[in-house]
């Protein structure tokens, strides 16, 4: 056998015992790394300053109700939460609130705004929110208003499911002008305009995050599945500038309109309610989580 040969083959021999010896350190490194990235560890969000329950709070100097000399109170950086709220197929999660009425626009006509943050799992006939037995309700293809006998109208579900987005909503009493917004964007609408009806009168001031219900005795329904954060209640209509700012301010932002917020539930480990008018919620079956952030990227 020639020189070249023999060195030929002395390479070759080399190139095996080096992947023998170090192939499987090299194939726990990539399992490791691999890991890694699906735990988020490699996700910039994750080494970013976390805030705690109620850090950033409503403070109203006149009293519930009243918006006198009302502001924020605490470290309202926009810092992400902790935890959020997590609802799982069984046992159904919710939480109730029997808000009073006139925290809430009754009138005909009278609109009433509610925002918040979800990651939904996907799936048909689930409610992350509602007045009574109204709410946004999610099918196969529209998430939107519903008056609670099946109906549904409001804006392509498309994209959402299994990742984190805004959902605000403008429910007006007893019309078909209603609107919702998706990341701070309107879209072409879906569905049957029939979805509408007088909201919080036949509400009765019950508020819902995750399911309907007819009267304040009832378990909730149609409940939810995935995660919700940062849920806000106006007394008033969102203009579309004013949603374009609540998205902006990402999911740890705080509220604006102070004038006219009814209730602020971060579901930041607790169902507190921190809009400074005592409206703490009543939960069963949810947990919270604190890897939520993993799945949540902007």
């Amino acid at each position: 056998m020639s020189t070249g040969h023999l060195r030929g083959a002395r390479r070759a021999q080399t190139a095996i015992e080096y992947l023998t010896t170090y192939g499987w350190a090299i194939l726990i490194i990539a399992t490791v790394l691999g890991a890694f990235f699906s735990l988020g560890v490699f996700n910039s969000t994750t080494f970013l300053p976390r805030a705690l329950a109620g850090a950033c709070q409503v403070n109203r100097p006149g009293g519930v109700g009243s918006a006198l000399l009302i502001n924020l109170n605490g470290v309202c950086n926009g810092a992400y939460p902790q935890s959020v709220a997590y609802f799982k197929a069984s046992p159904a999660g919710y939480v109730t609130v029997n808000a009073p009425v006139g925290l809430l626009n009754t009138a005909a006509g009278g609109t009433n705004a509610v925002s918040f943050w979800m990651n939904w799992t996907g799936g048909s006939g689930q409610v992350p929110f509602g007045f009574g037995k109204y709410g946004i309700l999610t099918s196969a293809t529209c998430i939107g208003f519903t008056t609670g006998s099946g109906d549904i109208y409001g804006t392509s579900a498309n994209g959402i499911a299994n990742t984190w987005v805004m959902v605000t909503a403008n429910f007006k009493n007893g019309a078909v002008t209603n609107s919702i917004y998706i990341n701070g964007m309107q879209s072409a609408s879906c569905g049957s305009s029939a979805a509408s009806g007088n909201v919080l009168t036949n509400g009765m001031g019950l508020v819902q995050i995750s399911g309907t219900r007819a009267d304040a005795g009832q378990v909730p329904t149609q409940t939810f599945q995935g995660e919700i954060s940062n849920v806000q209640i106006y007394n008033t209509s969102l203009s579309s500038a004013e949603i374009s700012a609540i998205y902006h301010e990402k999911i740890g932002g705080a509220p604006i309109r102070l004038q006219n917020l009814v209730g602020w539930w971060q579901l930041n480990g607790d169902v507190n309610d921190y809009g400074g008018a005592n409206l703490n919620g009543q939960s069963s079956g949810l947990t919270f989580s604190n890897t939520w952030i993993n799945s949540y990227a902007r």
